[in-house]
């Protein structure tokens, strides 16, 4: 894979996530809502568990 290839692809994965993460906290929060269990409060700490991964994750990509 050449070099512009794969900054094209990082190009398209940071986009990507950057919808997931803009996505992420409202469908939390919508699901949260409509559901009142246990399985639901956890939902705010899962997000943010992703969130922090998906931000590792590209942190790590894109280290020189």
């Amino acid at each position: 894979m050449s070099k512009g290839n794969e900054n094209y692809l990082l190009e398209d994965f940071e986009k990507l996530s950057a919808e997931l993460l803009d996505a992420l906290f409202p469908t939390c929060e919508a699901q949260r809502r409509k559901y009142k269990d246990e399985y639901a409060k956890a939902l705010p700490l899962a997000a943010m568990a992703v969130q922090e991964s998906i931000r590792t994750f590209l942190a790590l990509l894109k280290r020189k």
